[in-house]
């Protein structure tokens, strides 16, 4: 049989074009009826950074039966998709008794419960075997990569356009300029060490665990993933919104994982089996932790604020108040207050333990929506950011204005605090960002380099550098002594979204709409 006989289907076209069969690389052997519910499975293989091939990759005018025989040989494994169809197709029995008889390391993947013709059955009785139709989506993916796990390589080929796949350390092109080159004089934080590739749609979350070493996503694609910081690996897949996702915490002792989405929820996961556990109703716009993680606070489309305990997932209060969309919601860092930004042009001030009326403060000024709220290191200030080109710091303990930061000629889009509370870095549609002494309110220095929208700013744990990821498709690291240029991170093909250091300051995540998160070391 050619190749191209029945390959192919026009409603069920191939995922990716199979590996070359040379180096490290797996074969997988499906029935051609099955391509629905094979394809899928040959993606999710690869984006555990493994080579595949299957019978795609043979070569027009190559005989089937030695095209496949040479691509067996040489393989590094054998995984069979298992089904009713591919127990009766003399094909995968021929491949699977090849695999067997030359000594292939063999996987079974179970897709649906199937009873095993006598002669498979004791060809395959001693054959470890995954129960795909018995697991659910997130157990199913860690047996598999833990199964697969030896035979991932770095390097694999590039996925085609908007396809799920591996997440690969970074290499040069051949004769062309490196993937995600870095413009630097000095080394720290330019080194591209990881593509994070899976997503669909553009990325607007991520989160690292407080040790580093888990990277939590969140994607217009209604999903966040788990990967692993060390290796780049998908770890898991979180599925179980039904709209788009806005962002992804992680609790402070890395136990709980928060994901807001457009649906209207915010939803608890255990990080460590992907399990969700529950579902918040009534937000999902801004979440923020309690510092013991025992309280989340959401907010959402119809002016409210929630807070939730944790473990049971029942909602504790509701603080009513705002007239518009409350986007954010912040926590001080002694857990007694947490502060909202709304549509509505206010910042509102709560106590985790009182209801709206006895302790609320509303802060006004600001002549445009509030986008943004963020507590200084030691909970004294607050900080606003808004669309009327401003952002305002306030005394958290009386809820009084202080200072007002005038500079940018863009509505302001970020803010964060110095570790050390001394600066205020601010992000604005005006393409800079800019830092502000937090004592006297007066400007320092102003960063400009991005050619469009600054959408975040990020410091580094020591306070020295700091973060700005732009709409331009890059990032940028800046002295925050000197406010001079370190680094300019470039390789994102769509605008950048956000930008987040590891809390040890040994790696930086970038997040772009080109649906890929980058690591830098």
């Amino acid at each position: 049989m050619l190749v191209g006989a029945s390959s192919q289907t026009p409603d069920v076209p191939i995922p990716f074009g199979a590996c070359d069969p040379s180096g490290t690389f797996v074969f997988v052997s499906y029935a051609h009826q099955d391509k629905a519910v094979a394809y899928p499975e040959l993606l999710r293989i690869r984006s555990l950074g493994i080579r595949v091939w299957y019978d795609e990759g043979v070569e027009p005018g190559s005989e089937w039966p030695e095209a496949i025989a040479n691509a067996l040989k040489k393989a590094a494994a054998f995984v069979v998709l298992i089904t009713s169809a591919a127990v009766a197709s003399r094909n995968v029995r021929n491949e699977i008794s090849a695999a067997l008889s030359w000594g292939k390391p063999f996987f079974a993947i179970h897709l649906a419960q199937t009873e095993l013709p006598l002669g498979l059955e004791l060809q395959m009785g001693h054959i470890q075997a995954v129960m795909r139709w018995q697991m659910d989506e997130g157990f199913y993916a860690r047996k598999l990569g833990a199964a697969l796990a030896s035979y991932a390589e770095a390097g694999n080929e590039a996925p085609p356009a908007g396809r799920p796949a591996p997440a690969v350390p970074h290499r040069p092109h051949q004769g062309s300029e490196p993937i995600g080159t870095v413009h630097s004089s000095t080394p720290a934080l330019s080194r591209l060490t990881y593509i994070l590739i899976g997503h669909t749609k553009a990325v607007f979350g991520i989160s690292f665990s407080p040790d580093g070493a888990l990277l939590a996503t969140s994607s217009l694609d209604k999903t966040a993933r788990l990967w692993n910081t060390a290796t780049g690996k998908a770890i898991d897949t979180l599925t179980g919104h039904s709209r788009f996702l806005f962002g992804v915490l992680f609790s402070p002792d890395g136990t709980l994982l928060a994901t807001g989405s457009e649906d209207g929820t915010a939803q608890l996961w255990d990080p460590t089996t992907g399990m969700r556990i529950h579902v918040l109703t009534g937000c999902g716009l801004g979440m923020a932790f309690s510092p013991d993680g025992t309280m989340l606070a959401t907010s959402g489309h119809d002016g409210t604020a929630r807070l939730w305990d944790t473990r049971t997932g029942q909602r504790v209060r509701i603080f009513f108040g705002h007239t518009g969309y409350v986007y954010e919601v912040a926590a001080s860092p002694d857990g007694t207050l947490f502060a909202t930004a709304s549509q509505d042009g206010t910042a509102r001030l709560q106590d985790w333990n009182s209801d709206l009326d006895e302790r609320s403060r509303k802060l006004t000024g600001h002549t445009d929506l509030v986008r943004t709220v963020a507590f200084s290191p030691e909970g004294t200030l607050l900080a606003t950011t808004s669309d009327d080109q401003t952002a305002r710091l306030w005394n958290t303990a009386t809820g009084k204005p202080i200072h007002t930061l005038a500079g940018h000629t863009g509505a302001l889009t970020s803010a964060v605090f110095s570790p050390d509370g001394t600066l205020l870095a601010t992000a604005s549609n005006d393409r800079t960002a800019r830092l502000w002494d937090t004592t006297t309110g007066q400007p320092g220095h102003v960063l400009t380099g991005h050619t469009d929208i600054v959408r975040t700013v990020a410091f580094s744990p020591d306070g020295t550098l700091l973060a700005t990821a732009s709409k331009d498709r890059t990032a940028r690291l800046w002295d925050t002594a000197t406010g001079q240029p370190r680094h300019v991170l470039t390789g994102h093909t769509d605008g950048l979204t956000t930008v987040v250091f590891s809390p040890d300051g040994t790696l930086l995540a970038t997040a772009s709409q080109d649906g890929t998160v980058r690591l830098w070391a």
